[in-house]
């Protein structure tokens, strides 16, 4: 399994021809470009969908996504946006700090459950997220001084989830996916979702 379909993946989603002409020597290969590409050839589909309240309530995942998207904001393209929106204005900062507010799941856009042999269920779950995000600007001197400190904007972001559900009913998580990661148009939009 890779994401990396540019050295591995063909056109029709398969592995590259060279590869499958060298994997013939060895033991069966098959390709899949992510984690929603194995369950199928792994498991039967069904079990109960998740839901929101039952991700809201596993430990640690808040956290984990507040960091994950600490992380995502420290794109200079993101930045750059995250700045305009706070302060309403297209400034040339020269130094800026970040920091994601907890992130709270605005929705569960879709998902596909999977039953293990094992009776565990395994889902591929594409969510939506919000959270508030305080910029604060370090320099230069002259927009420091003209007052441009501190803003506050918003981020929505798309993240896929694998969720694992044991039949005691004990959730666990991983991210399986890419993040997108979009500034809210405005702040209170995050609300709206």
């Amino acid at each position: 399994m890779s994401g990396n379909e540019k050295d591995f993946g063909d056109s029709q989603g398969g592995l590259k021809a060279e590869l499958r002409r060298e994997f013939r020597q060895h033991d069966p290969v098959t390709y899949v470009p992510s984690i929603s590409g194995l369950l199928p050839l792994l498991a039967e589909q069904g079990g109960a969908p998740f839901t929101v309240p039952q991700l809201e309530s596993v430990r640690g995942l808040k956290r984990y996504m507040q960091s994950r998207l600490n992380e995502d904001v420290l794109r200079i393209d993101l930045l750059n946006r995250l700045v305009e929106s706070a302060f309403s204005a297209r400034l040339r900062w020269t130094g800026v700090a970040t920091n994601v507010q907890e992130p709270f799941l605005i929705e569960i856009r879709s998902q596909k459950v999977y039953r293990l042999k094992s009776k565990q269920e395994v889902a591929v779950v594409r969510t939506q997220w919000g959270a508030f995000v305080d910029v604060e600007l370090s320099g230069p001197s002259n927009l420091i001084a003209a007052g441009f400190t501190k803003g506050l904007t918003a981020i929505l972001a798309n993240l896929e989830i694998w969720a694992k559900r044991d039949p005691s009913g004990e959730v666990e998580y991983s991210l399986s996916g890419s993040d997108e990661v979009e500034v809210a148009p405005q702040a209170s939009e995050v609300f709206r979702q």
